[in-house]
């Protein structure tokens, strides 16, 4: 008798879709959107990684516009604040803190993102003290803000 079955373990049919897996090189139009930008931020990240330290300013430039516009932040009913100052006192009333906020975005006076950038090479968590002493400076101390530190290849978000 002939048996046509492979040698070897058989395989379990499946129920399951069958995942195909895809270089994104090989098939750029079936990405949404989301996934193109990203995958441009990044690319564009790498290439100004490959020359070096990016500094703060850089980051700001080369990746927090898309992202800003990507989230439809930079349209009514939100405004954009950049290098906003901030100055108040802890409850001890003794320590006044002040700094420069990289990027705000407000709706109606309310804060509602704060981005702190930082530069290549630090850890985002360097960052976090200060972010949070600018998100203590809040007017509406009881209004809730979100903070988003980054170094352009490293997030932490905040709440």
């Amino acid at each position: 008798m002939n048996d046509s079955r492979p040698q070897g373990r058989e395989r379990k049919k499946s129920n399951a879709p069958r995942r195909r897996r895809h270089r994104l090189s090989q098939h750029p139009f079936q990405l949404g959107s989301e996934g193109k930008i990203t995958i441009q931020l990044k690319a564009r990240y790498q290439d100004y990684q490959a020359d070096g330290a990016i500094t703060e300013s850089t980051v700001n430039l080369i990746l927090v516009p898309p992202l800003l516009e990507r989230l439809g932040l930079c349209d009514p009913p939100y405004k954009i604040q950049g290098e906003q100052f901030v100055r108040f006192q802890i409850e001890d009333g003794d320590t006044l803190l002040e700094g420069l906020i990289d990027v705000l975005v407000v709706q109606s006076g309310l804060w509602l993102v704060l981005l702190e950038s930082t530069r290549y090479g630090f850890s985002v968590m360097q960052a976090l003290p200060q972010t949070l002493a600018y998100m203590m400076g809040n007017p509406e101390a009881q209004a809730p803000i979100f903070g988003l530190i980054t170094t352009g290849e490293d997030y932490l978000f905040v709440k």
